[in-house]
């Protein structure tokens, strides 16, 4: 799998590229790599031990891509796998991100603060590939989660308060990951004062976070408690998680979460031994896989 966030660090620079023009680089990318996954054709890997033939060079060509970012002669130095290209992830909700997303992507990763914004991105989206031809349903928009769950639903309120309480007592953290964000460093801001008129307009980074961290708070201070990257807060018994996840996705219309959890044993434990079960029983997983590749198990629920 092949995944696209067009922010982070760029080896060599002194500053990220303009956020649009990552979006508009990574769209001719995608170009030159498509012409390189297709630049072997069908039966082009023969095998052939009798004749000694791997390949049959006349069914593998050059592409000669030159675009205003990449130059590439190809073809492509090894064969190509059995999907013929990889499956393409995307992250964003800037409107950049969002046609990156809709015009290339295979599943899309997306946050949304609620119903609503969560029913409006997948309509955006639809909207998005119906323009560019493409069937919606080849592509599944993936909802950020991170559901705390226990035995009972008191206790899992109990947990979610406790990690409540700890996440708000580190403000620094709060303040680095707004940083991370955002591009800048955060911490050359007054706390107790709003940020400049222009500060998103300079948003290199994050745009769709900073957006609604900005938008939720008057002064930095005030800001650092709205990161969430979650869609929508899930916590109970898995019973009543379960059926949390259900009945939003219902209203949304999407295809389903992505578990944004920490990794430990015991959060491996309570979604696949605990959550995924009570899932199954719904229908709302599936209870295996019924092709052999990766993109068709993807697109078949």
């Amino acid at each position: 799998m092949v995944g696209f966030k067009v922010f982070g660090t760029h080896n060599g620079l002194n500053q990220h590229y303009e956020h649009d023009k990552r979006y508009e680089m990574a769209d001719e990318w995608i170009d030159c790599v498509n012409q390189l996954w297709d630049s072997w054709e069908p039966g082009s890997v023969v095998m052939d031990e009798n004749s000694r033939m791997v390949v049959d060079h006349t069914k593998v060509r050059t592409v000669n891509f030159e675009g205003k970012y990449y130059k590439s002669r190809g073809p492509l130095n090894t064969a190509p796998g059995p999907q013929r290209r990889p499956v393409i992830c995307q992250a964003g909700g800037s409107p950049a991100g969002r046609a990156f997303g809709s015009k290339h992507a295979d599943t899309i990763i997306a946050s949304g603060a609620g119903v609503e914004e969560m029913k409006g991105y997948k309509e955006d989206v639809v909207k998005r590939m119906n323009a560019y031809g493409r069937d919606p349903e080849t592509c599944k928009v993936l909802f950020l989660i991170s559901p705390i769950i226990a035995e009972t639903d008191d206790a899992a309120r109990d947990k979610r308060d406790r990690q409540r309480a700890a996440e708000a007592a580190d403000f620094e953290a709060r303040l680095e990951r707004m940083s991370y964000y955002s591009g800048f460093d955060m911490s050359k801001f007054d706390l107790d004062e709003p940020l400049p008129e222009d500060f998103l307009s300079r948003v290199n980074g994050h745009q769709s976070t900073m957006n609604a961290i900005v938008k939720s708070g008057r002064t930095l201070r005030e800001m650092t408690r709205f990161i969430n990257t979650e869609s929508i807060e899930f916590y109970g018994s898995p019973d009543t998680v379960a059926a949390q996840m259900g009945e939003v996705m219902e209203e949304v219309g999407g295809d389903g979460y992505l578990f944004a959890n920490t990794v430990t044993r015991r959060t491996v434990a309570e979604i696949a031994d605990g959550l995924a079960p009570a899932l199954k029983k719904r229908g709302l997983i599936r209870k295996g896989y019924d092709h052999e590749l990766f993109r068709d198990n993807l697109l078949a629920f």
